[in-house]
């Protein structure tokens, strides 16, 4: 079970680290489309900065709080069916994003947005239950 207050989470919530993700992502997204596996890995060493280097706050935008608050939610709730399967998305969508840039394909493009659409509304689901 993950605390509100654990120090991940407050790094979570740092406005620093949720907007500076507006570079990051694209920086991963342009490496994986142009093929150049340096700029995915300094996208990926950044993200990886972002989740560890970030301080730690106590307040952050309502917003944040809001999809915090979700996100814990359905990490602490029981499993079952549900959240199974929203794990099987959330972890088959950055494969299928990657490869969809990778590949320039836009059906596998289209095919992860649907993935972490359907793993959205899974994760609401899953956190209105518990």
């Amino acid at each position: 079970m993950i605390s509100r207050d654990a120090n991940i989470v407050k790094r979570h919530q740092n406005p620093l680290g949720i907007f500076s993700r507006v570079l990051v992502y694209p920086l991963i997204g342009f490496g994986a489309w142009r093929h150049r596996l340096d700029l995915v890995a300094a996208g990926a060493a950044l993200e990886a900065l972002l989740w560890t280097a970030v301080p730690p706050v106590e307040e952050t935008f309502g917003f944040v709080e809001e999809a915090i608050e979700a996100e814990l939610d359905w990490l602490n709730a029981p499993s079952g069916p549900r959240k199974t399967l929203s794990l099987v998305l959330l972890a088959l969508f950055p494969v299928a994003a990657f490869a969809g840039l990778w590949r320039r394909s836009w059906r596998l493009l289209a095919a992860s947005a649907a993935l972490i659409a359907i793993f959205y509304l899974l994760m609401r689901s899953v956190a209105a239950r518990s």
